[in-house]
């Protein structure tokens, strides 16, 4: 476990970093009330869910809270599915919506596969099911 939590050490205070500076941007945002921002918001979103998918990728996360394998897959692919969303939300508002409205056709086009993608994958899982992404194997 002290090998694992070593190895895992960086990853793990990256995705507080991450987090905090979500929290922190969506703090920002409703603290000033200003409502047409709404950059700051999907900038939030976005650190938010990267930083959870980093913390619930961690073996020790995983063990120390004894979490479900097959949920913890789930939640996984559901918020790599989803995190693009938020980035794409976040350029737009920024740069504009681009040549011919490119970077809104690409965030509704997102929107339209991770739909599709989550619906399809929490519909379709086995929960015996061993496949995924996830680079460990709980021990029995």
């Amino acid at each position: 476990m002290a090998d694992a939590l070593r190895q895992e050490l960086p990853s793990l205070a990256i995705g507080v970093l991450v987090i905090a500076t979500g929290l922190g941007s969506l703090l920002v945002c409703f603290v000033r009330r200003d409502g047409s921002d709404t950059a700051l918001v999907y900038f939030g979103l976005f650190c938010l869910l990267y930083g959870t998918r980093l913390w619930i990728r961690s073996v020790t996360v995983v063990r120390l809270f004894d979490a479900d394998e097959v949920l913890v897959r789930h939640v996984n692919d559901t918020i790599t599915y989803a995190i693009n969303l938020p980035l794409w939300l976040y350029v737009e508002r920024t740069f504009g919506s681009g040549w011919r409205s490119s970077l809104r056709r690409l965030w509704q086009a997102w929107l339209l596969f991770a739909t599709v993608a989550i619906s399809f994958d929490w519909a379709t899982r086995d929960r015996r099911s061993r496949t995924s992404g996830l680079p460990y194997r709980r021990p029995r």
